[in-house]
């Protein structure tokens, strides 16, 4: 690892790694609507539900470019810390992982748009867990209550 972008995606793919490269290319797409057409049981629930708490919280960091500066000093650390991982990967790469965010988005300029009622209220659980009392602000639902 020679730089910070190349650690701060290896950051990521660390945080998402319950997700296939599938999944990651979905969740970390950048700026812009994503359409996810898959099969029954895929994960496409996951996807969306990720892909919004990515946007939510981090914005487009996964991208080619970074905002921060980082020192050689820095730079080793972060590389030692991508490098040895703890068992609480999720818990110990996020803080880190804030430090990258580019213009997270506000969550009232989201919208998720599903077939079914049952996928609608799926999608909202699990955004309250993932994003906490901003899931309120998302608009999320079928496309006859939108």
């Amino acid at each position: 690892m020679d730089n910070i972008l190349e650690i701060k995606k290896q950051l990521f793919n660390e945080y998402y790694s319950f997700l296939n490269d599938k999944q990651k290319e979905a969740v970390f797409a950048p700026d812009g609507p994503v359409l996810v057409l898959a099969g029954a049981g895929s994960g496409k629930t996951t996807v969306l539900v990720n892909r919004i708490s990515y946007l939510v919280r981090f914005g487009n960091a996964y991208s080619d470019t970074t905002t921060i500066d980082v020192d050689p000093a820095e730079l080793s650390i972060l590389r030692t810390m991508a490098l040895n991982l703890s068992h609480d990967k999720r818990q110990a790469i996020e803080p880190l992982l804030h430090g990258f965010s580019i213009n997270p988005c506000p969550p009232d300029q989201i919208l998720a748009i599903t077939f079914t009622n049952k996928a609608a209220g799926e999608i909202k659980e699990r955004l309250k867990k993932e994003v906490g009392e901003k899931a309120g602000d998302i608009w999320a639902g079928t496309f006859h209550s939108i």
